[in-house]
């Protein structure tokens, strides 16, 4: 008897043992036109909401898109050198000039001179872009003259790898003038885009140089006002902005046979600006769209759940789902 008592407890615990559990959801229809309304009224809040949220924001269609990068640049020894004596005396000669086109000397007559010009590249990170360029000139000068002025436009080969393909020819003009005679000029920029209009999504190619034998064609071909009208005309092109400089005078009375100068030209990451793809504002849109439209369904699907389960709005429950099982 004692035993059949010890059993039955046992039994009996065993029974009351959670073994298995199961969640059932339960599904409410609607009972009547309030319901019903109350329902479309949240799927067309779910649907229209957002979009109007995000037009409104002018986040929809974002038509125009910008992006970073570091361009590869590079000089292809093209250069245009111009060196002023301010006195007004008219036997002295009063300009030098030179080119790195043997075309172009050719007009410059008795005012070309030849340059001693070392150049060198700088990677300073290593990524196998040119982070600078490094620029030294020893300038011969013809008797008697004092350098009060002087020029230099360098032309460089400008690429750009991202969301668009750029390629240009970059012109860098550095220039300084002063009021005392000077015999060396040192001056460090950076090369810096200018933009008037968004790119084309595709990509850009301009290799179209106004620089070249076949473009020169005389003397005014080669003045640095016109060519850097040219340059400067263009939608997206560069400019040097100077962040030092030093000029070192001469005397006013003294002459040399050499004037030295040294540039340094940075090159730095640069935004750019373009027009999106037709896919690549469709797939903006979306994004916009659903960063809304999630926090928006849920608050809707809350809202629901409030009017159904406290009996606000008239419902009924047609039947029970099928179980889903945890185990």
């Amino acid at each position: 008897f004692r035993v059949l008592i010890f059993f039955v407890r046992h039994v009996n615990c065993a029974v009351s043992m959670v073994v298995y559990e199961g969640y059932v959801s339960r599904q409410y229809f609607a009972a009547g036109k309030g319901a019903s309304l109350c329902n479309v009224l949240g799927q067309l809040i779910v649907l229209v909401l957002p979009f109007v949220v995000v037009f409104a924001a002018g986040a929809l269609w974002v038509k125009e898109g910008s992006f970073r990068a570091q361009p590869d640049v590079s000089w292809p020894k093209k250069a245009l050198l111009v060196v002023r004596d301010a006195r007004s005396e008219a036997l002295h000669p009063q300009t030098v000039a030179w080119t790195s086109m043997a075309k172009a000397n050719g007009f410059l007559g008795p005012a070309l001179t030849t340059p001693h010009l070392e150049f060198r590249a700088q990677d300073a990170d290593g990524d196998g872009r040119t982070d600078a360029f490094h620029f030294d000139l020893r300038i011969p000068l013809p008797e008697p003259f004092r350098v009060t002025a002087v020029e230099l436009l360098l032309l460089f080969r400008y690429k750009v790898e991202g969301d668009v393909r750029l390629e240009m020819e970059a012109p860098c003009y550095v220039h300084h003038s002063s009021a005392a005679p000077g015999r060396r000029w040192e001056t460090e920029g950076v090369l810096q885009v200018r933009q008037t209009q968004p790119l084309f999504w595709e990509s850009v190619r301009s290799n179209h140089s106004y620089f070249t034998p076949e473009a020169v064609h005389g003397m005014g071909d080669i003045l640095l006002p016109r060519l850097l009208q040219k340059y400067m005309g263009r939608n997206l092109t560069t400019a040097y902005r100077e962040s030092m400089a030093y000029w070192s005078p001469s005397g006013a009375a003294s002459t040399m046979d050499e004037f030295r100068m040294s540039v340094t030209v940075n090159v730095p990451s640069e935004e750019y600006t373009y027009l999106r793809g037709p896919w690549e504002v469709l797939k903006f849109a979306w994004m916009q769209y659903f960063t809304v439209a999630y926090p928006v369904t849920w608050i809707v699907w809350q809202v629901k759940g409030v009017l159904v389960k406290g009996g606000i709005v008239a419902t009924r429950v047609v039947s029970e789902s099928q179980p889903k099982y945890k185990y």
